[in-house]
């Protein structure tokens, strides 16, 4: 079972034990080497073996919400924040399997906003982050050339963070409070009142940042996750 342990100086348990690292070696390996135990990754995962229940974690899908509610109903986690973890389906036949989505244009939007104008999380040179504050420049020169398949989890398509066909429930953001209380019928969870978590202060409505041409090459880029999920513009 993968573990994680406290990191010194970090709010999430996401530092893997030592066993769980060498689990996580193993499972790497049966990807490469065992194609009838096939293991798939790398995935952001939770894991509660109390509840048996696999959350695969979505960048600016209710992440922090959710981690909150599993905190605040007492759900002990045996991996609480574990990252770029393999995940072997038949160790999990019986567990529930959830995660979140969200509209990909949406998506794209709150992870600009959020790791570019905020926070710089790309490294990007102050000459070029200040050209990074046109959404319309960061989509055409930064997210154009990407590979959206194994890129950083904020900006990759959502159906690439999932065993999209292993999965027994697919909350979307959009419907938060009501798919996290059927998760919680699901789980035995008690009630409690939901944090609202990351909200983005003094955003307009998505939309609002798209071009007719910008909605359709982000609309192309994301066809997998608008497809898969059935999400519109």
């Amino acid at each position: 079972m993968i573990r994680t342990k406290p990191s010194p100086g970090q709010y999430y348990h996401s530092k893997l034990t030592f066993g769980s690292r060498l689990i996580r070696l193993g499972f790497k390996l049966t990807d490469r080497y065992l194609a009838n135990l096939s293991a798939y990754g790398p995935f952001n995962i939770t894991l509660s073996s109390e509840k048996k229940m696999v959350w695969f974690r979505i960048p600016k899908a209710a992440t922090n919400s959710t981690l909150f509610f599993l905190r605040d109903v007492g759900v002990k986690m045996d991996a609480e924040y574990a990252m770029d973890c393999y995940y072997l389906p038949a160790l999990y036949g019986s567990w529930f399997k959830f995660t979140f989505v969200r509209n990909p244009w949406d998506r794209l939007v709150s992870a600009w906003k959020d790791k570019v104008v905020n926070t710089n999380l790309y490294g990007f040179s102050p000459e070029e982050l200040k050209k990074m504050q046109d959404f319309e420049y960061f989509v055409k020169d930064c997210v154009a050339g990407l590979d959206l398949r194994t890129c950083d989890g904020h900006l990759c398509l959502q159906t690439r963070l999932m065993p999209v066909h292993n999965m027994d429930f697919i909350g979307r953001l959009e419907n938060y409070d009501q798919d996290i209380a059927l998760i919680a019928e699901r789980l035995n969870l008690p009630k409690v009142p939901l944090r609202t978590m990351n909200a983005t202060p003094q955003r307009k409505d998505y939309t609002a940042y798209y071009s007719p041409e910008l909605k359709n090459l982000v609309g192309d880029w994301y066809a997998a996750d608008v497809k898969m999920f059935d999400y519109e513009f």
